[in-house]
């Protein structure tokens, strides 16, 4: 199925908890356009940080609202 998979819609990557309240407790931390692997240690450390209630530590561009809407 294509573009099923959450993606972001510029070279940023998405991090954050889904929106649903049913699904509150899901972390996404996906890949942004050519840069995933250099970053996948920051991007690990803003979705725990997330999930601990610090999203203070996610990069505004990073975050799934700017991406979702």
């Amino acid at each position: 199925m294509a573009a099923v998979r959450p993606h972001a819609t510029a070279r940023d990557p998405i991090i954050g908890a889904l929106p649903n309240p049913e699904h509150a407790d899901i972390i996404v931390a996906t890949g942004g356009f050519k840069i995933t692997l250099a970053i996948a240690h920051l991007m690990a450390k803003a979705a725990l940080s997330s999930a601990a209630g610090q999203s203070a530590a996610i990069p505004t561009s990073f975050r799934l609202e700017v991406h979702v809407g």
